[in-house]
C-alpha cells in the first residue's frame, strides 16, 4: 500500500498515551499515522490514575468517525507501558515494518523507545494539548462552548465534560 505520496506505508503506525481527554490534537495524531501506516495501533494507557479506558475509547472512536477517518484502519489497545506497547505493535507487524508516531511532547519518550527497539520515529505537531483542553473545559460556562471545541461534535464535547469531572473528583465512571 502507498500513501498519497506515492511512498510505501509501514505495516504498523503505533502510539502510546493516556488519552483521558480525547481532542482535536489526539486526532490529527492519528489522521498523521494513517499517513504512514497501513494501520494504526493506537495505544491506550491503562494506568490507575486515568480515566475510564471504555470511555476514553468510546470518545475516540466517536470522534474519528465524526472526522472521517477509517475505523477499519485503527486498533484500539490497553497497554500498560510504552515499551510494551510498541513492543505488541513490532510483533504484530510482518518484519518488524513499525513506525513509532508520537506528539511533540512526547519526543524524549519516542527516543528512548527507538534506541531500544530499533524502530522509525515522526514527531507529530499537533494543534491542540491536553493542558490548553483542561484549561477550556474547566472555564466553560455553556455547554455551546465545550461543543465549539469539539467541531460541533455535541456528543464528543458530552463526554469529554464528564471526563474531566471524573479527571477532578473521586468518582470515576462506572465505579460501584
Amino acid at each position: 500500500m502507498k500513501n498519497k505520496n506515492n511512498q510505501m506505508l509501514y505495516k504498523v503506525a503505533a502510539t502510546f498515551g493516556r488519552f483521558n481527554i480525547p481532542h482535536q490534537g489526539h486526532i490529527e495524531l492519528i489522521q498523521q499515522m494513517l499517513t504512514h501506516g497501513e494501520v494504526a495501533h493506537v495505544h491506550v494507557s491503562t494506568g490507575v490514575k486515568n480515566n475510564s479506558w471504555n470511555v476514553r475509547v468510546m470518545m475516540l472512536r466517536q470522534m474519528c468517525a465524526y472526522a472521517g477517518v477509517d475505523l477499519q484502519r485503527v486498533k484500539f489497545i490497553n497497554s500498560v507501558t510504552p515499551f510494551d506497547a510498541l513492543n505488541e505493535s513490532i510483533i504484530a507487524a510482518e518484519f518488524n515494518e513499525v513506525v513509532l508516531v508520537l506528539g511533540s511532547d512526547q519526543v524524549d519518550m519516542g527516543y528512548s523507545l527507538v534506541d531500544n527497539l530499533d524502530v522509525n520515529f515522526v514527531i507529530n505537531r499537533r494543534s491542540g494539548s491536553s493542558t490548553m483542553v483542561r484549561h477550556f473545559l474547566d472555564c466553560t460556562n455553556f455547554f455551546e462552548d465545550a461543543v465549539c471545541l469539539y467541531n460541533g461534535d455535541s456528543f464528543a464535547a458530552s463526554l469529554a465534560l464528564v471526563l474531566r469531572h471524573e479527571e477532578t473528583s473521586n468518582v470515576k465512571v462506572g465505579a460501584a
